[in-house]
């Protein structure tokens, strides 16, 4: 069972794990008392914290992803106004937007490299 370390003690009552838990420092079981909203336990859904991290991943991955997409919108319709102002800040919208995709772009390769490399099914 994975055991994470916390400092200070959870306030929601959790208990210190046993002192012979094997990873030879003291910690708190979040696993045991953690429920999901359905009730289930989150040791029964995500197994590792791995794959718990990978369903957040991803869904950040989408979540900024459609970030962008509603700039890159936003900025179409301040271009349309072709007022002065508003031709500055759909260039400014414009540029974040792009700086937004590629710093997506560039993460989601390195994930890419990092997965070719090691072998392990990192994301999605």
């Amino acid at each position: 069972m994975t055991t994470f370390l916390l400092t200070p003690l959870l306030a929601a009552g959790g208990t210190p794990a046993p002192a012979g838990n094997g990873s030879g420092a003291g910690g708190v079981d979040l696993t045991s008392f953690l429920v999901l909203r359905n009730g289930a336990k989150v040791s029964d859904v995500f197994k590792t914290p791995a794959s718990m991290m990978n369903l957040i991943i991803s869904n950040l991955f989408v979540a900024a992803g459609l970030f962008v997409f509603v700039t890159l919108i936003m900025a179409g319709f301040k271009f349309l106004t072709h007022e002065a102002k508003g031709m500055e800040e759909a260039k400014t919208l414009l540029t974040n937007a792009g700086l937004g995709f590629a710093l997506m772009f560039t993460a989601y390769w390195i994930v890419q490299i990092m997965q070719y490399l090691t072998g392990m099914k990192l994301l999605f």
